[in-house]
């Protein structure tokens, strides 16, 4: 069958080059590569991308979250003050916000770029 309609996709540099590279992978030129991946992987709902943006704005939140515990760690090993939480508490709280960053980021990643 012959293809008959065209579309038009604008492309940074870089993208361009990486489709490419991509297709020749594959043996095909850089249309077909784009039809192909287009036919063949689903998009996700317009819930399901709602849910995906909010997961990364958590992720932002708790990175920074990290960030505030690691301030507050630093001050208190300086400051030796007397809040009533130990150092030890501290890094138990550190390491499990770490963790649970790590394990949504890494799930995130599994469900949404493979």
């Amino acid at each position: 069958m012959a293809k008959v309609k065209g579309l038009l996709v604008r492309l940074e540099t870089t993208e361009h080059e990486q489709i490419l590279k991509k297709a020749e992978q594959f043996n095909v030129s850089g249309s077909q590569f784009l039809c192909r991946l287009g036919m063949e992987k689903e998009l996700p709902s317009p819930d399901e991308r709602k849910d995906f943006l909010r997961i990364i704005s958590l992720l932002e939140r708790s990175g920074n979250n990290l960030n505030q515990i690691a301030t507050i760690l630093n001050a208190s090993r300086k400051n030796r003050s007397s809040s009533g939480i130990t150092e030890k508490e501290i890094l138990s709280a550190a390491l499990e916000a770490k963790n649970l960053h790590s394990y949504l980021k890494k799930q995130v990643k599994l469900k949404w770029q493979s």
